[in-house]
This record gives structure tokens, C-alpha cells and sequence, in this order.
């Protein structure tokens, strides 16, 4: 429990200059040097507590990281191009006359998206059954699950935070 504490201070600091990072469907602000350097220390942050919380060996992380990191990569990129097109049925169905034929077709276009999606992840589930064990597996996914929760709970505090004045510090008498 204490590392997870210190993990958040440790993201919630690097993502301190991300607090205006985009609202729900608005486009990612540009990859900017700043955006990079912070993105890089969430990666190796990540990274140390997988390596610590699936307790792996070295020949195991040898084989482990490259598999995930281009799951990771393959999965980022496919929910880009998934929001993408969820503001565009957003846009579509926000408008005062609609059409059924495109609703439908972006429709189908999700449900695709959706399907690819989970036969990635069943790949990639497989591909970790010669690396890992079944306990470990499980580990990861509940990992996964958790840093996503943290990650949106430490973004929309700094977004609070950044809407309510900014940062302050606390008194001595707090």
C-alpha cells in the first residue's frame, strides 16, 4: 500500500504539467519535448512496479517486455483511432438532422474496432502463456486495471486542482 502512495506522488508530480491534457474526445495536446519527458518517466515508473508486482525473473523480463511493449504501442494506437471515431459519431448524432446510414456505418466501424481489439488482446494472452504463469497473467491484467484507474483519478485531481486555482501549499497548522 505504501508504494502504491509513493508511486502516485511519484506520477502525480510528472503529471503536474499534463493537468490541462485534453477533455474527453478533444484531440491530445502536440508531443512536445515536456509531453515526451513525462510520458517517459510514466513508462519507466510503469515499467519498475510490473517488473516488481509480477516478481520477474530476468529471463523472464527479457522475454515479457518486448511482448508487452508492442501490445501496449498496437493498443494506444487502436484507441486513438477508436476515439477518433467516437467524436465523429459524437459530432454526427449531436447534429440537428441525422443520418441513419452513417450512424449505422460508424456503428459497425466500433463494433469492428471492438472486436479487433479483444482478438489483439486474446493474441497477446497467448503470446504471455510461454512467459509467464497463469498467476502471473492475472496479475498483470489487475495491474493494468489499476494503474488506468490511477492514471484517470491523478489527471482529473490536477485538472481540479489547475481549474481551482492551482497547486497550493498546505499550512504548517493542516
Amino acid at each position: 500500500m505504501k508504494s502504491i502512495k509513493i508511486i502516485t506522488i511519484a506520477i502525480m508530480l510528472g503529471l503536474f504539467s499534463l493537468a490541462s491534457a485534453q477533455e474527453f474526445f478533444d484531440e491530445p495536446p502536440p508531443m512536445g519535448p515536456k509531453r515526451e519527458q513525462i510520458e517517459n518517466r510514466i513508462k519507466t515508473v510503469k515499467i519498475w512496479k510490473l517488473t516488481e508486482e509480477l516478481n520477474l525473473t530476468s529471463e523472464q523480463s527479457q522475454a515479457f517486455f518486448p511482448i508487452y511493449n508492442e501490445f501496449d504501442e498496437n493498443r494506444r494506437n487502436m484507441e486513438g483511432e477508436r476515439m477518433k471515431l467516437m467524436k465523429e459519431l459524437k459530432s454526427i448524432t449531436e447534429q440537428e438532422k441525422t443520418d441513419d446510414k452513417e450512424i449505422t456505418k460508424l456503428l459497425d466501424k466500433l463494433d469492428e474496432f471492438d472486436s479487433r481489439i479483444k482478438d489483439k488482446r486474446a493474441r497477446f494472452r497467448k503470446e504471455l502463456e510461454g512467459v509467464l504463469s497463469v498467476k502471473q497473467i492475472g496479475i498483470l491484467y489487475v495491474f493494468e486495471m489499476q494503474f488506468m484507474h490511477q492514471m484517470r483519478e491523478i489527471i482529473r485531481d490536477a485538472r481540479r486542482e489547475k481549474h481551482n486555482g492551482g497547486f497550493h501549499r498546505r499550512n504548517s497548522n493542516d
